[in-house]
């Protein structure tokens, strides 16, 4: 979980107010609880001249009555669907750790570089499954006593009960302040609520509900289909709103393009490299921006046709879902149903296909924080030799924090280049060419 710290930006263009954002110093977590803050509608003149496309589309933050009130108590964790369900339930309790997590610190040593004065160079491992999400941020080294509630946010149901109930108050809380309520993990109710169904079309269409119940996502992305919202409410890019803690998203949701403008215009700061001087920004997990607008999606895919088998009759015309998490590379019925219609070839080569996309998408990506990490040592020498201007060094530190970005979009999405090739390799291009430019300017 990152700091964000919110400056100010003000820009008056012809006498016209283009641009607000609010005005945020950051402070420690305090028993004064914040105002939410007023968010104005855009004027047309401001729509047309907003330099980062954010005109006309809904402010990310919420406003407390927008979160969707949910009446539900007790959270019903998986036993108790056990004899209504014992499918989905048994092969829910299956989503185990059965593999030691892996230390990115140790794996690719360029990280610790990279990531150098962010939380991230306390603690960086692969991800666990979702029964170890309340424990794994309970005991994550890169939790301070300043990190807010909102980081439980997509690590227990229980947070959004006591986000439903008084979101203000809620966040305004301090992680440790609210740590000993956090007991359930990722459970049933988090993509059904209580309203488990047979499970006809994936989407709850028998009465059931299936979806997104955190309201961070659900209130500006209602449309989505249920089987991918369920999954996009906590696999995305997201960051906390300085006067409220509350998660939230930035607009464009699907483009790093449009988010990273946006964090910019915030002033958004992650953390500073105390080796550069840059001000960075860590990406999170944007898996759902990965997948949105890739093949996959426009060809009518979810998540759960490539991480859910359904291929089990009900007997009553409709399917089981195994609700054991898997992908194609480790799934046989997976590969049949959702991979076999439109690749073809036969398991074996649609094994293969998968294999050398995720090879490839990876060796790029590794080479890629390999060059960068080597430019921030070759910058950061270069300042500490007092070789460079004042003008240049502002210069590099936005190609630096561009190129990072970039790289890092793509480094902690967790399909490897399988959710969307193509875009895989136009993001790691876009950091490439900021990345040729910064080494260009330095050796000048």
């Amino acid at each position: 979980m990152q700091q964000r710290i919110i400056v100010i930006l003000l820009t008056t263009m012809g006498g016209i107010l283009a641009l607000i954002i609010g005005v945020v110093a950051f402070s420690a977590l305090t028993d004064d609880q914040p105002q939410q803050p007023q968010q104005a509608a855009p004027s047309a003149t401001e729509q047309q001249e907003d330099p980062v496309g954010m005109g006309g589309l809904p402010s990310p933050s919420m406003q407390p009555d927008q979160i969707r009130p949910i009446d539900y108590d007790p959270i019903l964790n998986a036993t108790y669907w056990l004899e209504d369900f014992p499918y989905q339930t048994e092969s829910f309790l299956k989503n185990r750790n059965t593999e030691p997590k892996k230390d990115y610190l140790e794996l690719y040593p360029f990280l610790n570089t990279i990531f150098a004065g962010s939380r991230f160079e306390n603690a960086y491992y692969s991800p666990l499954p979702h029964e170890n999400a309340v424990d794994n941020v309970k005991t994550t080294p890169r939790l301070t006593d300043e990190h807010p509630a909102s980081c439980f946010s997509c690590k227990t149901p229980d947070y959004v009960v006591m986000e439903a109930r008084d979101p203000v108050g809620t966040w305004s809380r301090g992680f440790h302040e609210v740590a000993d309520q956090m007991t359930n993990t990722i459970t049933c109710y988090d993509c059904h609520r209580n309203e488990p169904g047979r499970g006809i079309g994936g989407e709850g269409l028998d009465g059931g509900f299936t979806g997104s119940i955190r309201s961070h996502f659900s209130v500006w992305y209602e449309d989505t289909r249920g089987s991918t919202a369920s999954c996009a409410q906590c696999h995305n890019e997201y960051y906390f709103d300085q006067q409220t803690w509350q998660v939230s998203l930035a607009p464009g949701p699907t483009d790093p393009e449009i988010i990273f403008a946006y964090y910019n215009a915030l002033g958004l700061v992650d953390h500073v490299n105390p080796n550069t001087g840059t001000e960075q920004v860590k990406v999170q997990h944007p898996e759902y921006q990965h997948f949105a607008g890739s093949i996959h999606q426009q060809e009518g895919m979810t998540c759960v046709d490539c991480h859910m088998v359904r291929s089990t009759s009900d007997g009553q015309g409709g399917f089981l879902t195994n609700h054991t998490i898997t992908s194609p590379s480790q799934s046989r019925e997976i590969r049949d149903t959702a991979c076999a219609p439109c690749h073809g070839g036969g398991d074996e080569a649609i094994l293969q296909l998968i294999s050398d996309t995720q090879a490839s998408s990876r060796s790029r990506t590794l080479a890629l924080g390999e060059r960068l990490a080597d430019f921030q040592i070759a910058f950061a020498a270069a300042q500490d030799a007092d070789q460079l201007s004042e003008s240049r060094i502002e210069v590099l530190r936005g190609l630096e924090r561009e190129a990072v970005w970039f790289f890092d979009w793509v480094f902690s999405e967790n399909g490897n280049g399988v959710h969307n090739y193509e875009g895989n390799h136009r993001w790691m291009q876009r950091a490439e060419e900021v990345l040729d430019q910064a080494e260009q300017l330095l050796s000048e």
